[in-house]
């Protein structure tokens, strides 16, 4: 079974999912908001776990 810390870590990388997706299977274009907003998402993830990690 999932804890909630684990699902929360799969929402946030649903969008970078969907990111991926639309350009591979509908050509979308990558703009620089949407490299901006992934990277303040990776890096939300990534310190969410750094911390975590430190407690």
């Amino acid at each position: 079974m999932l804890g909630s810390v684990r699902t929360n870590q799969y929402v946030y990388l649903n969008p970078i999912a969907t990111i991926i997706f639309s350009v591979i299977i509908l050509h979308e274009k990558i703009t620089p908001c949407i490299v901006l907003g992934t990277i303040l998402t990776l890096s939300g993830l990534i310190i969410s776990e750094y911390k975590k990690k430190e407690s």
